[in-house]
C-alpha cells in the first residue's frame, strides 16, 4: 500500500506539471506487479500500461519454478551413475518438496535456493534463456561512459543494490507477498494494457503472462495485447532488445 501511495504522488506531480498530458505507465518484474496494483486503485489517472515480466499470482510463480526444478532433478537423477551426483539430486528433491509444502513464510533463503543456487546445479538459469547474454551486463557495468551518461556512479549502484536486497528480504519474508494473488482484482481494470514476457521466464513462471492477460476481463479486446518473446527470459532489454522496444513503441503509439 505504501508503494501505491508513493507512485500516486509521482503521478499527481506529473499531472500538475504537465497539464493536459496523458500519463502512460511501464513496469518491469516487481514493477510489472506494482503497476497492476496501482491500476486497481487509480486506473483513471493512467492512459495505458505495459506490464513487463510481472506477476499477478505468487503461488503459481513459486510452484511453477519448484515443479520445473523437480522435473530436471528427477531426469538428472535417472541418468546419473555417480554416487555424489545421485546424493546431491536426492538432497535437492527433498528440499524442493519441503519448500513446496511450506506456507511460503520466511521465504527469503528458500527463494535464493530456487532462483539462484539450484538452477546452477541443474543446468539452467531462471533469469536468462541465453547465458552468454548475462555477460553483456557485466561488460556494461564496467563501462564508465554508461555511468556518465546516466549521471550515476558505481558507488551509488552498490548502495542501491544493498537497499534493494533489504527490501527484497522484507518482501520475501512476508506471507502476504509470497501468497499474493490479484487475478480477481485486475479483472476490474479497463485501461489499455500490454502484457509482455519472455518465452523462458522461469522467474515469474512460463504461464504468468497468460494468467494476467486472461484475468483482464474488463479490458476491451482491441485494447489489450499479449506478447511472448521467443528465446528470451526475464531480462528482455538485453536478450531481445529489438523485439522488446518494438512491442513497446507499437503499443504506446497506438494509445497515445
Amino acid at each position: 500500500s505504501q508503494f501505491v501511495k508513493d507512485l500516486d504522488v509521482v503521478v499527481d506531480t506529473l499531472q500538475n506539471r504537465y497539464k493536459n498530458q496523458d500519463i502512460n505507465l511501464l513496469g518491469s518484474s516487481w514493477g510489472g506487479t506494482y503497476g497492476l496494483l496501482y491500476l486497481i486503485s487509480h486506473q483513471e489517472k493512467i492512459n495505458s500500461y505495459a506490464c513487463i515480466s510481472g506477476k499477478a499470482n505468487s503461488v503459481y510463480q513459486n510452484n511453477s519454478l519448484i515443479e520445473y526444478e523437480e522435473k530436471l532433478a528427477q531426469e538428472l537423477l535417472a541418468k546419473s551413475d555417480d554416487e555424489l551426483d545421485i546424493q546431491r539430486y536426492e538432497e535437492i528433491l527433498k528440499k524442493l518438496s519441503e519448500i513446496k509444502s511450506s506456507d511460503f513464510d520466511d521465504f527469503f533463503d528458500n527463494m535464493n535456493l530456487i532462483k539462484h543456487k539450484f538452477p546452477k546445479e541443474l543446468g539452467f538459469s531462471a533469469y536468462w534463456a541465453n547465458p552468454e547474454d548475462e555477460k553483456k551486463v557485466e561488460e556494461i557495468l564496467k563501462d564508465t561512459a554508461v555511468f556518465q551518461r546516466a549521471k550515476y556512479t558505481e558507488e551509488l549502484l552498490e548502495e542501491s543494490l544493498k537497499k534493494m536486497e533489504f527490501v527484497n528480504q522484507a518482501f520475501r519474508n512476508t506471507k502476504e507477498y509470497n501468497l499474493l494473488d490479484i487475478t480477481d482484482k485486475i479483472g476490474e481494470i479497463k485501461t489499455p494494457i500490454l502484457v509482455l514476457q519472455g518465452e523462458f521466464d522461469h522467474v515469474v513462471g512460463l504461464q504468468q503472462a497468460d494468467i494476467i492477460y486472461n484475468a483482464l476481463a474488463s479490458v476491451a479486446e482491441e485494447n489489450k495485447e499479449l506478447v511472448i518473446i521467443p528465446n528470451a527470459a526475464h531480462n528482455l532489454t538485453i536478450e531481445a532488445t529489438e523485439e522488446f522496444f518494438g512491442a513497446l513503441k507499437s503499443f504506446f503509439n497506438k494509445h497515445k
